[in-house]
């Protein structure tokens, strides 16, 4: 094992312990007690072909679903998770740009999965036993970890005008009951400020939402955003 530290404008560094399966490459804390398992992937280990190699974890690019299948069922073999077919018991919603959050309390049921392939960008989960999955490309991924509860979101410039990460630190607080002060938040890998350019419009609605320190130029720092 070694150890990567990902970092940006809005918080401390957290170094992130890298694990190197059978399969494929992922990283967590490693020092976690919550009884949640989760982990940031790369894109090794998978069996899609260029331009998706290798771990694709998304239908929607135009790989094939076989491949895309056999990635995820190795995802979740990775979380110990091998009796599970991913198609049907993995919880990944159809992402949407939004604030939607779904809320996984019980097990899921066919209406649970349902709401997930409607569209949302957040899941709060508490009932044991579950895995869940969002995928990302520039958006910000965000972690927010309680005791054996937890909520994964998706933060798009949408998504973080609509404060859907504090919609979700609220919604994780009282589901958990639990008090958000005890809560730990991981920032994944995300698009940095200096490649991130965009219109006047956006910069003006972000600066007038959460302050002139969230843009340089025509630049936005969707982490500090959030942050």
């Amino acid at each position: 094992m070694g150890a990567k530290t990902y970092t940006s404008s809005a918080e401390r560094a957290v170094c992130l312990t890298r694990h190197n399966l059978k399969q494929t490459t992922l990283l967590s804390d490693a020092h976690t007690s919550s009884g949640v398992v989760f982990a940031f992937t790369e894109r090794s280990g998978g069996v899609s072909n260029a331009p998706f190699d290798s771990l694709n974890l998304a239908y929607h690019v135009g790989d094939e679903q076989r491949l895309v299948d056999e990635n995820r069922n190795r995802l979740l073999a990775a979380f110990g998770k091998e009796a599970w077919q991913a198609e049907a018991k993995l919880l990944a919603p159809t992402q949407i740009h939004s604030d939607k959050l779904v809320e996984i309390t019980r097990k899921p049921d066919e209406a649970m999965y349902k709401e997930l392939k409607q569209g949302a960008d957040g899941i709060i989960l508490s009932e044991p036993g579950c895995a869940a999955m969002l995928l990302f490309a520039d958006c910000v991924p965000v972690f927010i970890l309680a005791n054996k509860a937890c909520a994964l979101v998706h933060s798009g410039w949408r998504g973080t005008l609509a404060h859907i990460v504090k919609k979700a630190l609220d919604r994780l607080a009282a589901i958990s009951k639990q008090d958000k002060g005890s809560f730990k938040v991981y920032f994944g890998p995300y698009i940095d400020q200096k490649n991130y350019e965009v219109s006047q419009e956006m910069l003006d609605s972000f600066i007038e939402e959460f302050g002139a320190d969230v843009v340089d130029g025509n630049t936005l720092d969707l982490g500090k955003a959030i942050y």
